[in-house]
């Protein structure tokens, strides 16, 4: 009888686990403004946050000069690290990362000098989320109609 409750109490803390680990993954919110806002939320050692777009820029105007870039060719537009570690579930501490503004105990890595390209209607981009076990997440998105398009994938 021993034996047996033994085994489903290491069963029912497998199970537990498991679950804990998928609620904890990292996620990214993002809110459309000029320039847009990201949230990150989740657990882990935040490295850095990348923000990828077209090799062929729009213009400062919001608009492509022309037509929307091809895919897939991205570049890094924008990435920041923080200075030390900091642990994820601690970013609501941090607030929301407005797009080519470097929050207070981070440096930007790309680009070298300047603000990041402007993101403008249409796209396609794609916002990194690397953390220090090898896991994260990467969301691409578009803007249509002024609103923002998220299309989720798993960066394990």
């Amino acid at each position: 009888m021993r034996s047996v409750k033994f085994v489903l109490s290491c069963a029912l803390l497998i199970m537990c686990l498991s679950c804990a680990k998928h609620q904890t993954r990292p996620t990214v919110a993002i809110r459309q403004g000029d320039p847009p806002v990201f949230t990150i939320s989740g657990r882990g050692i935040l490295d850095d946050l990348v923000i990828r777009g077209p090799i062929q820029k729009c213009s400062g105007n919001g608009s492509w000069s022309n037509g929307p870039a091809p895919l897939p060719y991205m570049e890094v537009y924008w990435e920041v690290a923080p200075m030390k570690d900091f642990d994820i579930h601690q970013l609501t501490d941090l607030g929301p990362i407005v797009y080519g503004k470097v929050p207070e105990g981070f440096r930007q890595y790309g680009p070298k000098s300047g603000a990041p390209p402007p993101i403008c209607e249409g796209g396609p981009y794609l916002v990194e989320i690397h953390i220090r076990n090898g896991s994260g997440v990467s969301t691409s998105f578009l803007i249509r109609n002024g609103k923002i398009e998220l299309e989720p994938h798993a960066a394990d």
